[in-house]
């Protein structure tokens, strides 16, 4: 048996505070020691950004090991102001690919991730599905994250760059009969 513990990444959130403080999953990630959160001008780690052209892959494992995870806590409503006025800059962005919701607000919902869910997948994609597991083992509803998406994360995690997460996703795109 080894004593080597397995590898973790520090995981951060850039809170905003434009959401139910009840169903924040940001707040109690943070409550449970499992997150720090960031000052507003802060800047660490890789930046989960919806927005961005890049998506997160198994390539950037290192960087996360080394300097972190970030997500931004913000409301979808004001997401576009909220992620262009983060301090990072474009080369320490990553774009989740698609996902399925399961938070309670958003259940069903393609791409409306909580903060928690969305830290669970960059974990999942970068190699780190067992702190994935712990993040998102903190809510009740946490397994329905992996039920819903487990087929997606596999294969998202299986590519090794940003282009070969992009193709899979294509691929699950075209077979929900979305145009690609």
């Amino acid at each position: 048996m080894s004593d080597e513990k397995p590898e973790k990444a520090k995981l951060f959130v850039l809170h905003l505070r434009q959401d139910d403080p009840s169903k924040c999953t940001a707040s109690k990630l943070k409550r449970l020691g499992i997150v720090g959160l960031l000052p507003r001008h802060s800047r660490r780690g890789l930046l989960l950004d919806p927005y961005c052209d890049r998506a997160i892959s198994h390539a950037d494992r290192e960087t996360v090991l080394l300097e972190g995870l970030t997500a931004i806590d913000a409301s979808w409503k004001k997401a576009v102001e909220s992620f262009r006025g983060a301090a990072w800059k474009g080369d320490r962005r990553r774009a989740l690919p698609y996902l399925v919701a399961a938070n309670p607000t958003n259940y069903g919902i393609p791409v409306n991730l909580s903060t928690a869910e969305a830290l669970a997948a960059g974990l999942f994609i970068v190699g780190l599905g067992e702190q994935a597991e712990e993040v998102m083992g903190s809510f009740r509803w946490g397994h329905s994250f992996f039920e819903l998406n487990l087929k997606y994360l596999e294969a998202y995690r299986r590519a090794d760059s940003s282009f070969g997460v992009v193709e899979a996703q294509r691929a699950f795109m075209r077979e929900l009969g979305f145009a690609v």
